[in-house]
């Protein structure tokens, strides 16, 4: 098949009416183009594939920790099996939600944040109507893996830490988190209805691993965060939008 490129016009010729074009041979330049349209699309579905694999073998090893953590009669070491399956879980979520978006780039955050709420809700409690969780976000903020998976597991430790630590057993807790950008700021409110902070609660002198986890990822993000107690637990953070955010107008900067 020869592909070939038609442009003509309309001109005047000695007083009357007419047409000029020529014919170009563009073969090789569509040839060209599908070869380019191949590879990306081999390359789609190699990045999609690699989400896919690594989502499914992180729930490979979230299902070895959940049956172990059946089988131990220490408290403390199935809170610590149970803590890590959830760590992992809120990972293996930004891969499942990377690879079935269209652009393979980017996830909802809204999306993102409700999904690791509710699994988490279910894991901790069998009537999960005791816990409401309200998240208001702009619902176009898009986030990167690169901010995925470490505002993942900081979420992940602050609800944790609140079901454990905050809620009265059997009582009824109230979660929200409301996030808001502002002047290249992603701005992020958590609050619980629990007990509150212990009166001498430092983050930097804590030496528990989600407070750990919570104080690392937030430095490597080049974030603030702060803690204090009004009727619950209060965390405010803020992340610079260049770390790996889109919002709605489309601004955007990759972490490099």
């Amino acid at each position: 098949m020869i592909w070939v490129e038609n442009l003509s016009s309309g001109i005047s010729y000695k007083g009357k009416p007419a047409i000029i074009g020529n014919i170009m041979d563009i073969t090789i330049r569509k040839q060209a183009e599908d070869d380019i349209k191949l590879s990306l699309k081999e390359k789609e579905i190699l990045i999609r594939e690699v989400h896919h694999r690594v989502k499914n073998n992180m729930q490979i090893i979230v299902s070895m920790l959940r049956i172990q953590s059946s089988m131990v009669d220490n408290p403390m070491v199935f809170d610590v099996l149970q803590e890590s399956k959830n760590r992992i879980l809120s990972m293996a979520i930004v891969h499942e939600k990377l690879y079935r978006t269209d652009n393979l780039v980017s996830i909802n955050l809204l999306e993102y944040i409700n999904s690791l709420a509710n699994t988490l809700i279910s894991d901790f409690f069998q009537d999960e109507s005791l816990v409401t969780f309200d998240i208001i976000c702009d619902p176009s903020i898009e986030m990167t893996i690169d901010a995925g998976i470490p505002l993942g597991l900081i979420m992940n430790e602050l609800i944790t830490n609140s079901f454990k630590h905050g809620f009265h057993p059997g009582q009824r807790g109230k979660i929200g988190i409301s996030i808001d950008t502002g002047q290249g700021i992603l701005e992020i409110v958590y609050r619980d209805s629990g007990k509150g902070l212990p009166p001498e609660f430092d983050l930097e002198k804590s030496d528990t691993l989600g407070m750990q986890i919570i104080s690392n990822l937030i430095f490597q993000s080049n974030g603030e965060i702060s803690f204090s107690t009004d009727n619950g637990t209060v965390v405010k953070m803020k992340i610079p939008i260049q770390e790996g955010f889109i919002i709605g107008d489309g601004e955007y900067a990759a972490r490099e």
